[in-house]
């Protein structure tokens, strides 16, 4: 029986904080090279991801002999940050009502932050088990375990809601229940399917 319900956050009710577009965006904006700063990307997001470096750190690596303000780049990523479905704040907030809804995103911690601050968050979730908490990001199996770890709970007992397909195999993989997320009358729709109240 589900009991608590996992959601995503990016591309299922927000923009993805840190994803390629973000990352064109920036290049863009501050001239630098596309390649080099996927090249950089790749070697440094898993460690920022799983809160082994902060925000700083991460994009001084980024940035490493260009002429660039943090500070301003920094500002661009938030100012980058929207609400994709606004339905889905509304469905969350049913959603609490009858289950414990869980952040399971991946996530550097202040961007985690800013986001959880800026677009009240707290508000539906009662716990926040993004990859910079677990020290781990999905679609890792590790990922998974410790948060059935930290819930405890049987892995049955937890929905988890996500737009990329490797982490749904991941969680399904460990006998936790799922919904590969397109749009939201989609997901109202499998949730009645699962027969979840809301």
């Amino acid at each position: 029986m589900i009991k608590i319900i996992g959601f995503d956050l990016g591309g299922v009710y927000l923009s993805d904080c840190w994803s390629k577009s973000v990352r064109e965006n920036i290049s863009k904006k501050f001239k630098i090279p596309l390649d080099i700063l996927e090249a950089r990307n790749k070697k440094f997001e898993d460690e920022i991801s799983e809160g082994n470096i902060n925000e700083d750190e991460f994009l001084c690596n980024l940035f490493d002999g260009f002429d660039i303000d943090i500070k301003e780049v920094k500002a661009y990523i938030r100012e980058l940050n929207k609400i994709v479905f606004p339905q889905m704040f509304q469905l969350m907030k049913k959603l609490k009502e009858n289950y414990s809804l869980v952040l399971m995103n991946n996530e550097g911690k202040e961007w985690n932050e800013f986001r959880i601050k800026k677009f009240n968050l707290s508000e539906v979730f009662k716990k926040t088990l993004s990859s910079c908490v677990i020290g781990k990001k999905k679609p890792k199996k590790e990922y998974f375990e410790r948060v059935i770890e930290r819930l405890n709970i049987s892995p049955d007992s937890l929905l988890f809601i996500d737009n990329e397909k490797p982490n749904i195999k991941t969680a399904e993989l460990l006998g936790i229940k799922t919904i590969l997320f397109k749009n939201p009358n989609q997901l109202k729709k499998e949730l009645l399917r699962l027969n979840i109240i809301f």
